[in-house]
């Protein structure tokens, strides 16, 4: 599972089991990311009606004055026919054969294909609506505002030179003058069944006859799935989803056949109900899944559309597309005003901590984040924290230098102490078992005597082209050389020195230098975006490859980097997550994450990414 972000109040995740990047894509999220698109994006109008795909993958929609058509950048309207007969309000629209398109509208029935739209109907005193429609082969249904009519498709002229009346194509056994029809579907056996506003009708062995109807006004019907001549669900508006089986119906409730992840492989398709969109499987006579479109802004959606790992709903208040949020929330009961989260450490009996300001740690509980210390330093953030083999825990402060917790007691270490400098941001462990800590100004290592008194070896590098010489993290050379990178570039330590190294006779601002398990080097910079790199043979850094924006990264500037189980690599800058894959078909991919996704709006200027046992990776940072 892989978690991210942590920002004001809130800890947002991104989910994605065993690190598996194929699985952040298959998962079924909490919350979704809306967009919205409207007149100002080039809509016709705001009144969205319904949404379709051709198999050409262009989005066809029909609003409230025509249709309009969407190919990924922009939207392309129609309000009139080739021969400039008005559209009108659309009300439904259904593929045909190839990129052929049926449309029914408040002006009647028009097709579409390449050549453009055609009004096949003839006008009419009556209204001419058409609220829905189902095309077959050899045959077209309609739910007309006069009742169900039946076109054989060989009647039809598609270029609209000859309309058909369809008034005089309604089915003979209509007897309900002035009653309109706004849904039609057909179980697999053939029976067709029918809907007006309130009752329902089925239409068997040619005869019709209503097999229901609601005595109260307002529960309309919304959709009906039929299952075989005896048997349909129907979603109503106050009854919610109702099944009329062998003569009787029935109230299934919200409780019964919502039924989460149940059935989900069963054939199946989304409807909008009162609570939301539901994924139903009319075999079962379940939804296994379920949107309830949180947003404010959210109104009368009309219908929804699934396409790929998003959906496109059709509503009154314009096309919007669902993305799935790859971030859950957790509450942090904050104890002043902490707003700012610097670090994360998954301690080795599994405990997460959340560093902050005001030197407060927090501690994940359940699903809550509650304060574990208070004030280790007295109002600096903890910038890092480190559990060593001892059990003890490590804290690293903005400008306060260290805090140590060992054996049930609080210390404090700063530079009178020893320590190079009290702004210390990262720990680091050698392979010849020393523990060093990274700052302004260089770094020290940590010493613990054999009675446990603890004092500082320091390595100062004294700013030269930055005000404090920052470094923030550190990696080891195949012969156990320290290479530190930081404001100043990129530098190692030798003969109990800190020198200069240029990669490639370049000066770089390095914000994270990183050993990820295949022994290469990732260098994260601020303008250089993401290098990757080697020790060669003389145990010195050498490019292999730089990653800039034009191989996919979100931005020249990254802040951090971290290599998770899987060994792919995780960068963060300022506008969100990158991704470098390295494993299987995302090898070599760059993935980002971003606002769009749920992620926190782009500003923020320090993240700390952090890997827990169970796989879990989470982001710190200071919004």
């Amino acid at each position: 599972m892989i978690k991210l972000n942590i920002w004001y109040k809130l800890v947002f995740v991104l989910v994605a089991y065993n690190c598996c990047l194929a699985s952040v894509f298959s998962q079924q999220p909490g919350s979704y990311f809306y967009e919205y698109f409207h007149t100002a994006h080039g809509l016709p109008s705001t009144k969205i009606t319904c949404v379709v795909k051709d198999s050409s993958g262009f989005l066809w929609l029909g609003t409230a004055s025509g249709l309009s058509m969407y190919d990924g950048y922009s939207f392309i309207n129609y309000t009139y026919s080739i021969h400039n007969e008005l559209i009108g309000h659309v009300n439904v629209v259904k593929p045909g054969a190839g990129n052929q398109l049926w449309i029914g509208s408040s002006a009647g029935l028009f097709y579409g294909d390449q050549s453009g739209f055609f009004k096949v109907s003839a006008a009419s005193s009556l209204p001419q609506g058409i609220n829905d429609m189902l095309p077959g082969a050899a045959d077209i249904w309609l739910a007309t505002e006069n009742g169900p009519a039946h076109l054989n498709l060989k009647d039809i002229d598609v270029r609209g030179k000859q309309k058909l009346q369809i008034v005089k194509r309604l089915i003979p056994q209509w007897k309900q003058k002035g009653q309109g029809i706004q849904l039609i579907s057909k179980a697999q056996d053939g029976s067709i069944f029918f809907s007006s506003q309130n009752e329902l009708f089925r239409l068997l062995d040619d005869k019709l006859e209503s097999i229901c109807q609601s005595p109260e006004p307002r529960d309309v019907i919304s959709s009906i799935f039929p299952i075989s001549k005896s048997k349909i669900y129907f979603d109503a508006v106050s009854s919610e989803l109702c099944v009329f089986d062998k003569g009787r119906v029935s109230i299934i409730g919200f409780k019964n056949f919502f039924k989460e992840g149940e059935n989900d492989r069963l054939p199946g398709g989304w409807y909008i109900g009162t609570r939301g969109a539901f994924y139903f499987h009319p075999q079962s006579g379940t939804a296994s899944r379920h949107i309830s479109f949180a947003d404010p802004y959210f109104v009368w959606a009309r219908q929804l559309l699934e396409d790929d790992h998003f959906f496109w709903v059709a509503s009154y208040n314009g096309l919007i597309k669902l993305k799935p949020s790859l971030f859950n929330s957790y509450p942090i009961m904050k104890i002043n005003s902490d707003n700012d989260y610097y670090s994360f450490t998954a301690l080795k009996n599994g405990q997460l901590l959340l560093g902050a300001n005001h030197g407060n740690i927090y501690e994940k509980k359940e699903g809550v984040f509650e304060l574990y210390r208070k004030a280790v330093v007295p109002s600096a953030e903890i910038k890092c924290m480190y559990e060593d083999e001892r059990g003890w825990l490590w804290m690293a402060s903005g400008y306060q230098g260290l805090a140590l917790s060992r054996n049930g007691k609080r210390e404090r270490y700063t530079v009178d102490d020893g320590l190079h400098d009290n702004s210390v941001y990262q720990f680091f462990k050698s392979s010849q078992n020393k523990l060093y800590v990274l700052g302004d100004k260089g770094m020290s290592e940590i010493i613990i005597s054999g009675s446990q008194k603890i004092t500082f070896r320091k390595f100062i590098f004294e700013p030269n082209t930055s005000t404090y010489a920052k470094f923030f993290s550190a990696i080891e050379a195949p012969d156990g050389t320290i290479w530190i990178g930081g404001e100043e570039g990129i530098a190692y330590l030798q003969n109990d020195s800190l020198k200069m190294f240029q990669l490639n006779g370049k000066q770089l601002s390095v914000t994270c230098l990183l050993k990820d398990g295949d022994s290469k080097v990732w260098i994260a910079t601020a303008g250089n975006g993401i290098l990757q790199a080697m020790f060669n043979d003389r145990n010195q850094l050498a490019l292999i490859k730089p990653f800039a924006e034009n191989e996919g990264l979100n931005s020249s500037y990254y802040l951090t980097l971290m290599a998770d189980k899987e060994n792919n690599i995780w960068a963060g800058s300022s506008k969100g997550i990158s991704v470098i894959g390295q494993q299987g078909k995302y090898s070599n991919r760059v993935l980002n994450f971003d606002e769009s996704d749920g992620f926190i709006k782009a500003g923020f200027s320090y993240m700390q990414l952090c890997q827990a046992s169970d796989g879990t990776v989470w982001v710190a940072t200071d919004l």
